[in-house]
């Protein structure tokens, strides 16, 4: 049988965010409430896996990559991969602590573009390393806010800044600090972030149950499959022009 190398399937940077996210959801499933940072560097002949997690035992996961890997390859190309190499550095036990500041300039009418086939050694993105109990749920709730004006066409552009001197666990709507800035607003910016820090949930739990985090696979984000969490119109309804 003839194997395909899994570069000849998915681009560099996709392969390595694939990898990262096939490790962050394995943790999910053990440990919903988990807190891990990974990282995948790919080297062409071998991916590095580092990072850290607050999960106490290690497993085996050349072994769980290679298995998802063929699954994604074959629902992609129909194609029978080489298996890979990894070299697992992952420290476990460990409960990495960090304050949260995230800002990103969000515009309706923006496509996404495919990756280029960049060189070796390409890292995979910090986001898709996160499990849902850090700041990536405070970026799919940045994600979720915009989409969320635009639909509404309160603006056709937007930066959104959010940040806390508090836990993850701890932030709320009280303690985060909440920015925008859009040059064509049809309404105050004052009302605006108003209106935000109303309808939208700022407590890390909240906002994985109110956009189902726990049950969404990143894998289509990474594929651009399907409709994602922040893509829904719930929030639509709550918007009042005054």
């Amino acid at each position: 049988m003839n194997l395909t190398d899994v570069h000849r399937i998915f681009n560099l940077e996709t392969l390595s965010n694939l990898i990262s996210n096939i490790i962050i959801e394995e943790y999910k499933k053990i440990d919903p409430n988990n807190i891990s940072y990974i990282r995948v560097t790919d080297h062409n002949k071998f991916f590095v896996v580092e990072g850290t997690t607050s999960l106490q035992s290690p497993f085996n996961i050349s072994e769980l990559i290679n298995k998802e890997l063929i699954r994604l390859s074959y629902e992609d190309s129909e194609k029978d991969i080489q298996p890979v190499n990894i070299i697992d550095l992952i420290e476990y036990n460990r409960n990495e602590k960090r304050l949260f500041s995230y800002k990103e300039y969000y515009t309706k009418y923006s496509k996404q573009s495919s990756s280029p086939q960049l060189r070796t050694p390409v890292i995979s993105s910090e986001f898709y390393g996160m499990s849902d109990n850090t700041e990536k749920s405070y970026i799919m709730l940045s994600n979720y806010i915009s989409h969320t004006l635009f639909e509404s066409n309160l603006c056709k552009e937007v930066t959104i800044s959010m940040s806390s001197n508090e836990p993850i666990y701890n932030i709320n709507v009280d303690n985060i600090d909440l920015f925008l800035s859009s040059s064509n607003l049809i309404t105050t910016l004052e009302w605006t972030k108003s209106l935000v820090l109303d309808i939208f949930p700022f407590e890390l739990k909240s906002i994985i149950e109110d956009m189902d985090l726990s049950n969404f696979n990143y894998e289509n984000m990474i594929l651009n499959k399907g409709e994602l969490p922040y893509q829904n119109r719930r929030k639509l309804k709550d918007i009042v022009l005054m």
